[in-house]
C-alpha cells in the first residue's frame, strides 16, 4: 500500500524513488526488487541488498540520517520512524528481544535497539545507546535466538578498546578456519539410458525433464528452459530459473549431484545470494520417474511429488542462454 502511495504522490515507483534519493547518494549498487502482479514495487518484501549495502544503511541510521557527511534522511523522520507508533498485539510474551513495538517499518525492542528484518534470517539491528549496529544475512535464523545472542555479547557487553582489538583478531582467525558442510558425494553411480519424461502438473510448472549422464534439462510450461550440468565429484556453478519470492528469475546457483539409496538421483541446488536450497529427487521405475521437490524455506513454494512418463526418443539439448 505504501509503495502505491509513493508512486501516486511522486510519480515514480518505490524502486526508482529510493534509487534516486537513498541508494545512489550512498553509493549502493542497484537493488533487486520484486514486483506485484499490478506492476508495483513490492513494498513489504522482495528487496535484495548486499551485506555491504546494509552496513551503509546501518551507519546512516546510527548517524541519524547522515552518511559520510551528507544528509540522506531528515533527522526528524528518523526519530519518528524508530519510535513506538503501534503495539503488536499478536506477539507472544516470551519474545522479549523481538519486542512488541513497531515504528515506521522498524521493530523496537526493550533493550534500546531497533531493527529492520528480512525473511528467513536477515537482520539490521541498531543500538544508538552503544553507537553500534549489527548486520546479519543467513539461511534460516530464528529472530529471537539471534537477538538474544546479540544482546548478550554486544548490547549488554561492557567493551574495552584494547580487549576488543585482541578479540577482533581472534575472531578473524576463528572465521578463517570455518568450513561449510557440503552435501555427501558418495553413492553408487547407476547406469541409465538418456531419456526425457513428461511430468504431471506441479507447483514449479515443469513440463518436461531430460536426463543424461552429465546433464539435467528442465522445460517449463511457459517455454523457459534450463540446462544444468551435473558433476558427481563436486560442486557446479551455473544459472537456472527459480521462484525467488513472487516471480521466476534467472538465478545464479551452486549444485551438487549424487546417487542416493535405491538408485535415486539427488540434485541439491543452493541459490546464491538467497536463503533458498532446493532438493530435486528422481526415482526411476521402468518407463516412469517419480520426481520430488523440497525446499528449506519459502514464501510461496511447498514440497511435492509427481510422476513422469517416459517420452520415446533421445534428449534434444536446448540452446544455452547467454
Amino acid at each position: 500500500m505504501l509503495s502505491a502511495v509513493i508512486k501516486k504522490v511522486s510519480g515514480a515507483s518505490l524502486e526508482h524513488f529510493l534509487e534516486e534519493h537513498l541508494f545512489l547518494p550512498m553509493d549502493i549498487s542497484k537493488a533487486q526488487w520484486e514486483h506485484s502482479p499490478e506492476g508495483l514495487t513490492a513494498g513489504g518484501m522482495g528487496l535484495s541488498l548486499q551485506p555491504s549495502s546494509l552496513i551503509k544503511i546501518a551507519r546512516m541510521l546510527l548517524n541519524k540520517g547522515v552518511f559520510e557527511g551528507k544528509r540522506i534522511v531528515p533527522e526528524a523522520y528518523i526519530t519518528l520512524a524508530v519510535s513506538s507508533q503501534a503495539i503488536k498485539q499478536d506477539e507472544a510474551l516470551e519474545k522479549f528481544y523481538s519486542g512488541n513495538q513497531y515504528g515506521f517499518q522498524f521493530h523496537i525492542s526493550p533493550n534500546h535497539t531497533y531493527r529492520a528484518d528480512g525473511a528467513f534470517g536477515q537482520f539490521c539491528v541498531v543500538c544508538p545507546k552503544r553507537n553500534l549496529a549489527i548486520v546479519a544475512v543467513s539461511q534460516y535464523t530464528k529472530a529471537e535466538s539471534f537477538l538474544a545472542l546479540a544482546d548478550k555479547y554486544f548490547i549488554q557487553h561492557e567493551r574495552d578498546t584494547d580487549t576488543d582489538t585482541i578479540s577482533l583478531q581472534q575472531l578473524r582467525v576463528y572465521l578463517s578456519g570455518l568450513s561449510f558442510a557440503l552435501p555427501p558425494q558418495e553413492g553408487k553411480r547407476e547406469p541409465f539410458v538418456p531419456c526425457s519424461y513428461a511430468l504431471e502438473d506441479n507447483e514449479l510448472n515443469i513440463k518436461e525433464v531430460g536426463l543424461s549422464a552429465s546433464t539435467l534439462r528442465i522445460q517449463f510450461l511457459d517455454g523457459l528452459e534450463d540446462e544444468l550440468d551435473l558433476d558427481f565429484t563436486g560442486p557446479v556453478y551455473g544459472q537456472s530459473h527459480f521462484i525467488k519470492d513472487l516471480h521466476v528469475h534467472p538465478q545464479e546457483h551452486c549444485l551438487f549431484a549424487r546417487w542416493a539409496d535405491q538408485g535415486d538421483l539427488m540434485v541439491t541446488v543452493y541459490y546464491i545470494e538467497t536463503p533458498y536450497v532446493g532438493e530435486y529427487r528422481f526415482r526411476f521405475m521402468d518407463s516412469k520417474v517419480v520426481f520430488s521437490f523440497n525446499i528449506n524455506v519459502s514464501m510461496t513454494l511447498k514440497g511435492f511429488t509427481v510422476t513422469g512418463t517416459r517420452i520415446d526418443g533421445p534428449i534434444v539439448a536446448p540452446s544455452r542462454r547467454d
